[in-house]
C-alpha cells in the first residue's frame, strides 16, 4: 500500500454494476455487492466478472461459493461458454443448478497438483460429469489455453514436466 501512496497511484474499487470497455470487449462486474462485502465467509467477497468478447462469454467466479452463485443465477443471465470453476473446485461451489444455468461448453479449474486441499472434490467433477461439461485442471493439464477459432474454441495445455 505504502508503494501506491507514495508512487500516487490511482486505485479503482470495482464492485457488482461496474463495467469494463474496452473496444468492442467488455468486463461486466457482478459481485460482490455492498451486502456481499460484510459476509463473514471472504470466499463470498471474490469479484465475480462476466467476460465478453467476439461473441464468446466466460465467467470467473473467484471463490463464491453455493450461497452467491445461487443469488447470481437469480440476478443475472449467467450463460457462458467458459466457465472458470469457483474455489478451486471444492465442495462449496459449482452446485448443479448454477451449472444448468451457465451452460458451459468447458470448465477450467485451477488447482495444485497433489494440492493438501485434496482439490477438485470428486463431487464437482461428478457434477461437471452429470451435465456432460468437459472439466480442464491446471493440476492435471497444466497452463491452459482457450482462444477463439473459426469452428469454435481453441483449447491448448502444456504441461511443464
Amino acid at each position: 500500500l505504502w508503494v501506491i501512496n507514495a508512487k500516487n497511484i490511482k486505485v479503482l474499487f470495482l464492485g457488482a454494476g461496474d463495467t469494463i470497455k474496452y473496444r468492442e470487449s467488455e468486463i461486466d462486474i457482478l459481485s460482490p455487492d455492498e451486502k456481499s462485502l460484510l459476509a463473514k465467509n471472504l470466499n463470498e467477497t471474490g469479484i465475480v466478472e462476466l467476460i465478453k468478447m467476439n461473441g464468446v462469454r466466460a465467467l470467473f467466479t473467484a471463490d463464491i461459493e453455493k450461497k452467491t452463485e445461487r443469488l447470481l443465477a437469480h440476478a443475472f443471465d449467467l450463460k457462458a461458454d467458459i466457465l472458470k470453476a469457483g474455489h478451486h473446485g471444492s465442495k462449496t461451489s459449482s452446485d448443479i443448478e448454477f451449472l444448468k444455468e451457465v451452460n458451459p461448453a468447458v470448465v477450467v479449474l485451477e488447482f495444485g497438483e497433489n494440492n493438501r486441499y485434496k482439490h477438485p472434490a470428486p463431487q464437482t467433477i461428478e457434477s461437471f460429469e452429470s451435465l456432460d461439461i468437459p472439466a480442464l485442471g491446471t493440476g492435471v493439464f497444466g497452463n491452459i489455453g482457450i482462444t477463439l477459432a473459426e469452428n469454435g474454441l481453441n483449447i491448448t495445455t502444456e504441461k511443464k514436466e
